[in-house]
């Protein structure tokens, strides 16, 4: 029954009859609590929004926080990356420490992930995702009261590194929501050999996607981000399940195609890879820092580091080299 009872199409008033209350679009996830480390955000001198945003037929869950007696110097988007979500980060000390540089952070979760709409850990499409992120945007970044700047800029790791890549191609020109800048960790450009599943896996996946999209399949990256992993599998908001097809079918034809287009983006980046990445290529970018047409671009290989940038021993030097270059261009 419960294979059925989580489909919109599953008759209200049966649920009713049967006491099984109305159909959740996020399965349980949108009740679930704070996870400790975003409580700090919602008491002086700090203050939190959240926000639930209609998509399509996805409902997109999104977190602002912000400094409370100040106006902001600008608007950054945090994207999170693959099985995460978006306020997660909060365990580290970078989102505080790019509130009180008097940013104003919003973190949406992407369909599938933490408290937006969809089955956990699945999705179908990139350019889905980009369209969600540019309508919390639209509806919630946009409908503030404006920055000191009116900059928006992106902040975004791995898949979210993808996302953003695929965004600045897509609305890179866009009047109301093009980005004035990238930071962009490990971002998926490639993937890791370490990562990417067998030849024999990926026809499986492409032979069985018409039919079970949703349908667990591979190992994702667990036990090859760096950090504190156990912290993760110990979230109930992050997915701990083998990787779904129409999800990894999603990435990989999501960074072939930007592959042959990174000569699209034009807008300002850095980009930032640990040059021990067992999850997304470092290579990946330094072809992005080599083909894009940007005219500000930079790009920074740490030595030694990991996939989890924000949790790896060199965090505190990255995030420095984040706010230099965001500091700069506001």
């Amino acid at each position: 029954m419960s294979l059925i009872v989580h489909h919109p199409w599953f008759p209200s008033s049966l649920r009713t009859t049967l006491g099984l209350g109305d159909y959740d679009p996020t399965y349980g996830r949108a009740a679930l609590p704070l996870n400790g480390h975003e409580d700090l955000f919602h008491s002086a001198p700090y203050r939190t929004t959240e926000t639930t945003t209609p998509f399509g037929s996805h409902s997109i869950f999104s977190t602002t926080w912000e400094l409370e007696s100040s106006t902001p110097v600008a608007d950054l988007i945090h994207i999170h990356g693959l099985h995460d979500y978006a306020t997660r980060w909060a365990d580290t000390d970078w989102p505080k420490a790019f509130v009180e540089a008097k940013f104003r952070v919003t973190s949406p979760d992407l369909i599938g992930h933490g408290r937006s709409s969809g089955k956990h850990g699945a999705f179908t499409s990139i350019d889905e995702q980009v369209d969600a992120v540019r309508e919390v945007i639209i509806k919630v970044v946009r409908e503030r009261a404006p920055s000191e700047s009116g900059k928006i800029f992106i902040l975004a790791g791995s898949l979210g590194g993808l996302v953003a890549l695929s965004y600045a191609r897509k609305y890179g020109q866009d009047s109301q929501a093009a980005p004035s800048g990238m930071v962009i960790l490990c971002p998926l450009v490639n993937a890791a050999a370490d990562s990417r599943p067998s030849w024999t896996v990926e026809l499986i996946a492409k032979v069985l996607s018409r039919v079970a999209p949703s349908l667990p399949l591979a190992e994702a990256n667990r036990g090859k981000n760096g950090g504190n992993e156990e912290a993760f599998f110990s979230d109930p908001l992050t997915y701990h399940g083998l990787l779904r097809i129409g999800t990894g079918l999603a990435m990989l034809y999501g960074f072939e195609n930007l592959q042959a287009h990174l000569e699209e983006i034009k807008t300002p980046f850095v980009v930032i890879h640990g040059d021990s990445d067992r999850v997304t290529s470092p290579q990946g970018s330094q072809v992005l820092y080599e083909r894009a047409s940007s005219s500000d671009k930079t790009i920074h290989i740490i030595e030694g580091q990991e996939h989890d940038l924000i949790r790896e021993p060199k965090a505190a030097e990255i995030l420095a080299i984040c706010l230099e270059w965001l500091n700069k261009r506001v």
